[in-house]
């Protein structure tokens, strides 16, 4: 039993769009040299799951054998909620960089034949991610700022529930990792005390599930996009709120407090 939950475990991680893009939460705007930004938020993400399972038959035709591959699409769900703390430096008036920790869970819903079946990672999954930021044009008094984002993430969850419908909860052993390289496109203006910003994300997701018990593991990679849209709110002189968006790819949201120092 516990062979054949690990088969379509794997199935489902290593052939569905599972694609998370990390969230931006600090604008455009420039930091001071010598200066640092530091951003607590908190991000919801749902997205649906395209899987894609294979079957190879073998057809023997006048002695000669030939091999047909069929295809059957999928639609499941996924969602993950994670708090993460963003530190931003200006050392030099340059190059910005940043590193980014946190943790959370994460869960995906697979259909199967009549029943959806659930997979449940526990609450101690962490991500922590690092980049650069440069800014192509800075925020003048007719024009908004604009700047480039570099930076690769990396998640980790345990997965440890099993659930096929309305049916009892079973353990599970398995890790869940995800290493994502993103570059987003960011455009802000701060309006008398507001800063609203967006822009694009385009990422790249490596995906590898691995059973603790067997050792073995399956991976994949998918390609997405997507667009993004917030706003911050200035509630005393150099601290924040912001809230933020994505659509297209996934659907997220990001509620969270922001300093400059």
């Amino acid at each position: 039993m516990k062979r054949s939950l690990w088969l379509l475990l794997s199935v489902a991680v290593c052939q569905c769009s599972l694609t998370y893009a990390s969230e931006i939460v600090i604008p455009a705007t420039q930091i001071g040299e010598g200066k640092s930004s530091v951003a607590i938020s908190y991000t919801r993400t749902d997205q649906k799951l395209l899987l894609r399972t294979s079957s190879r038959d073998q057809v023997v035709i006048g002695g000669s054998s030939y091999f047909s591959t069929v295809n059957n699409d999928l639609e499941g769900s996924g969602a993950r909620a994670t708090v993460a703390a963003k530190l931003m430096v200006n050392p030099h008036s340059g190059l910005y960089y940043w590193l980014s920790a946190g943790s959370g869970s994460f869960e995906m819903e697979i259909p199967s034949v009549t029943v959806n079946n659930r997979y449940a990672a526990q609450d101690n999954g962490f991500n922590a991610s690092a980049g650069l930021r440069k800014i192509l044009f800075p925020d003048t008094l007719f024009t908004p700022a604009i700047a480039v984002d570099m930076g690769v993430r990396y998640d980790a969850y345990d997965v440890a529930e099993f659930q096929s419908g309305a049916g009892a909860r079973q353990r599970i052993s398995a890790k869940l990792e995800l290493t994502e390289v993103q570059a987003a496109l960011t455009v802000s203006k701060v309006l008398y005390g507001v800063e609203p910003y967006g822009g694009i994300k385009v990422f790249r997701t490596y995906t590898r599930l691995s059973d603790r018990g067997s050792f073995d593991s399956v991976s994949g990679i998918k390609d997405n996009a997507g667009l993004f849209a917030g706003a911050r709110l200035e509630i005393y002189p150099k601290e924040f709120i912001v809230v933020e968006g994505s659509l297209i790819g996934e659907t997220s949201f990001t509620a969270g407090w922001n300093v400059e120092f």
